[in-house]
């Protein structure tokens, strides 16, 4: 927790070193945190604006750190504001999003300044830079390629699923990892067994295998055989790994051959008894995935240089190295 200034921070403070703008229509200071809220207007030429949608900062101190968030809002029936998360209707999307100590976000009391430390750099800012700062976030789709990167994780998450015969959906998923008395398939271990030794029969018995995670294996190698055996076949240079795929080395009594598909075999055999036991497991790979798909913060964007506050002659927004 950062030191406390000796000064009592309000409220108030926050309200009277705002200086309000044209585009402000209320600003209302928090009564449970020293904070403001503030309801300011998009840019008349965005579709934001002729929506009636409005902009909905908030920043409050809680534990010695600065939280916050921005949002879009709209009016309710009420004569409130609801918050407005639907980027379906607009070309260039926004994001609402919201802060905590996390950002490692200050205020110095004694300067009237607000600190945000990043490594070996502090920034200071104003409150009316803060908040600028703020909606610029807001305006700008900070979350393009988190959400591209996570859609990628469901569909792998989805696939995955497949493979052993079950539907992703992340709600029912989520209960049944937290609740281990219903679901017989958590373990704190890879559990792997074999049938009996009197019932096993030569190649497939000896390994328990899921149906498409063989079908997916035998699909691969069928491309990546086709794939090498145009070079193997039709090509007058010959290297040693390209002869192993010439038609007459594929024969049952080609030791590599054999060899290389029960090596396949084993692999496929402990792949499914991983993601069997696994697949419910809150401290395994498949659930941390499927956590890290939820998760969409990001940290502040800093627009804007120090060379560019200085020309501006702001006394109040700094960059300093440590």
């Amino acid at each position: 927790m950062p030191e406390q200034d000796q000064k009592e921070i309000t409220s108030e403070i926050f309200l009277n070193l705002y200086k309000k703008t044209s585009k402000d229509e209320e600003i209302v200071k928090i009564s449970d945190a020293p904070g403001i809220t503030i309801i300011r207007k998009y840019d008349e030429i965005t579709k934001y604006f002729k929506d009636g949608k409005k902009i909905f900062v908030k920043f409050y101190i809680r534990d010695g750190y600065i939280n916050g968030g921005v949002d879009m809002a709209q009016k309710n029936e009420g004569g409130g504001y609801t918050t407005y998360d639907s980027t379906k209707p607009y070309k260039h999307p926004y994001t609402n999003f919201f802060f905590s100590k996390d950002e490692n976000i200050t205020f110095n009391n004694n300067a009237q300044t607000i600190v945000i430390k990043r490594k070996n750099k502090i920034y200071k800012f104003n409150v009316n830079d803060f908040v600028d700062l703020l909606i610029k976030n807001h305006l700008s789709d900070r979350l393009f390629w988190k959400r591209k990167i996570n859609k990628l994780k469901i569909y792998f998450l989805t696939f995955i699923f497949w493979l052993i015969d079950q539907k992703y959906d992340w709600i029912s998923y989520y209960r049944k990892v937290h609740d281990k008395d219903k679901n017989p398939n958590v373990t704190d271990s890879v559990n792997i067994e074999l049938p009996a030794p009197l019932a096993i029969d030569p190649f497939f018995k000896y390994f328990s295998i899921y149906r498409k995670i063989l079908f997916c294996c035998i699909f691969i190698i069928t491309v990546v055989l086709f794939y090498f055996y145009d070079k193997a076949n039709c090509s007058n240079s010959i290297t040693i790994f390209y002869s192993l795929f010439k038609v007459e080395n594929f024969t049952i009594a080609n030791p590599i051959l054999l060899f290389s598909f029960f090596i396949v075999l084993s692999l496929l055999h402990y792949l499914s008894a991983y993601l069997k036991a696994k697949i419910h497991d809150k401290d395994g790979l498949i659930y941390k995935l499927h956590e890290s798909s939820l998760n969409n913060s990001f940290s502040l964007k800093f627009y804007g240089t120090s060379q560019k506050f200085s020309k501006m002659n702001d006394w109040s927004k700094t960059v300093v190295d440590m």
